[in-house]
Parts: structure tokens; sequence; C-alpha cells
């Protein structure tokens, strides 16, 4: 669903931008967040729902450390990029006043990425279209007091065995792009050739073993199934694994995890409650921001 595209993972006391798409900076703001938390940008590939606001990042930044001296004193943004995006940005970038050090380009052969301090990218290419620089990775996080969490992150990618086989073991966080599924998708297990799909959704999942999943990246083109999506996915992953304590969500805007006990904010009174204790209820408008609702939210 074209309702905007990317994360923001805070860890570490660092901030890091995922794959600003359209209106990143706009539901970025929206979620209460500001360019001061942000230290790091990664794209994974060059695609405009990946990328859109990039330039935007970059020229706000830009207005700000020349307009507020206080800004001066946080250390620039540094950008992590594939190498598509990387040629076709660099100069622009560079207008904008990023240094060269701090454009860093992401090489696919090359298996660990430093983003910053206890923070490393395992960096693996996917499969989403043959003359593409596409990556996913799964990213190494320290938090306080020592706790580390592992954040796979498949990008845009078609199933490929060494998805669960090598690149996403023993992450805590899935994040896992659908995109959309045909008929024999959903019916007779035939894979998508750019895209997971519900096939490469299911095959993905029944594999490996994160603690939660979000499914993210809807197309809209058929209409407005995420809640849909997620609970047949439920359905089929308890009758496979035997999984009772599976947890999976539909990713929107707005969806806030805490990275330390992996409780879901309350759409409503911003209270973190347990996977278990969040329902998932449609948005007000079509195809509009999904809202993970507490108990006591939903009934009042």
């Amino acid at each position: 669903v074209c309702q905007g595209g990317g994360y923001f993972i805070k860890a570490g006391g660092q901030g890091i931008v995922i794959d600003p798409g359209l209106d990143y900076l706009f539901n970025f703001a929206t979620c209460g967040f500001h360019l001061r938390e942000v230290d790091h940008v990664v794209v994974s590939h060059h695609h405009i729902d990946h990328f859109a606001d990039l330039d935007r990042i970059a020229d706000l930044q830009h207005q700000w450390r020349t307009y507020d001296p206080k800004a001066k004193s946080k250390n620039p943004i540094r950008f992590h990029l594939d190498s598509d995006t990387s040629n076709a940005h660099n100069e622009g970038l560079k207008s904008m006043g990023v240094k060269k050090r701090d454009i860093q380009v992401i090489n696919q052969t090359i298996a660990t990425h430093p983003v910053g301090n206890n923070v490393d990218l395992e960096v693996f290419p996917t499969k989403h279209g043959e003359d593409l620089a596409s990556v996913g990775f799964v990213m190494d996080l320290t938090l306080d007091k020592g706790l580390t969490r592992r954040i796979g992150y498949t990008s845009d990618t078609k199933y490929f065995p060494d998805l669960r086989r090598q690149h996403l073991t023993n992450c805590d966080v899935i994040i896992a792009h659908f995109s959309s599924a045909y008929l024999d998708d959903w019916g007779d297990g035939k894979e998508h050739k750019r895209h997971l799909g519900y096939t490469g959704l299911l095959k993905l999942i029944k594999f490996t073993n994160a603690k939660l999943y979000v499914i993210s990246e809807f197309w809209g083109g058929r209409g407005d199934y995420r809640i849909e999506l997620v609970q047949k996915l439920k359905h089929e992953i308890e009758k496979i694994k035997s999984r009772k304590d599976f947890k999976v969500l539909p990713g929107s805007v707005g969806c806030l995890i805490n990275l330390r006990d992996l409780k879901i904010r309350c759409s409503r009174c911003g209270k973190g409650e347990s996977y278990e204790k969040i329902y998932v209820t449609s948005p007000e408008v079509p195809f509009g921001k999904l809202r993970y609702l507490c108990k006591n939210c939903l009934l009042g």
C-alpha cells in the first residue's frame, strides 16, 4: 500500500533511517521524530519507494546546519548506499553539503558493513532484478546494558533458499517485504520472480525462528488485505510448525516496537504492550494507517 516507505531504528544512542521512500520525512515527523535523531541513512536499492526522500534528508540537514549554530555540534549524517544509489545521488548529495567521507558504498561482496558504534550490517545480495545492485542485511545492534538484537531485513527480493539457510538465521526480528500475490501464489505455491509474495513469505517464516516477524511493503492494486494476509500466514504457520508462540504483525506507518522487550506501542494511549495484548485494527480510511490498540483503547 503506497502510504510511504522506510524504517527508523534507534539503538545504542544512534538513529538509523532505512530506505527513506515516499513521504518518509512527513511520516517521520508525524511519529514525533526529529532530524537531530538521525545519525545514519541506509538505502538498499535504487527504486523510488526506497530512496524518494534521500535527497530531502540531505537538503534538510544542510538547511538546519546552516541556520542553527547548535546543529553544527552534532556529527553530520552518514549515508550508506548501494552502488546504484550512490552512482545516481553522489554528486547531488555533495551539492547539499555532504562530505565525500560521509557517503559510504555498501559492497555486496563484503559480508560486514560497519554503520556506527556497536552497529554492523551483515550484507547479502538479493534477487530483485538482474541489473540491480540490491542488498538485504542483518543489523547487529548492541543496546544499553549489553543487550544485543539481530534485525533481519529482506528488502525487495524473490525467495531463494539461502535467505533462510544462511542470511536470516538467528534473528530476533525479521522485516519481510511482501509486495502482492496472484491466485497461483495463494493456492498453488508459485513463487514470484522479483518479490517474496505469499509463497515466499510462507517458506521464509517456516524455516526461520525469529521472535517477531513484521510484514511490510504491500502493493495496493488488489485491495487492502494486510490484516487478512497476516491472519492467513499465522494460521498456516501454526499448522506447519505447531508454534503457538509464533508472532507476526502487518507493518504500517506508526508501528512502533521497543527493541528491548519487543513490546508494541498502542496507537492511541502510547502504552507499550506485549504482542499478545495488542490488537491490529483496520484503518479509518481505505489504505490508511493500521492501528495497534491495547485492550482498554480497543474497548474504549
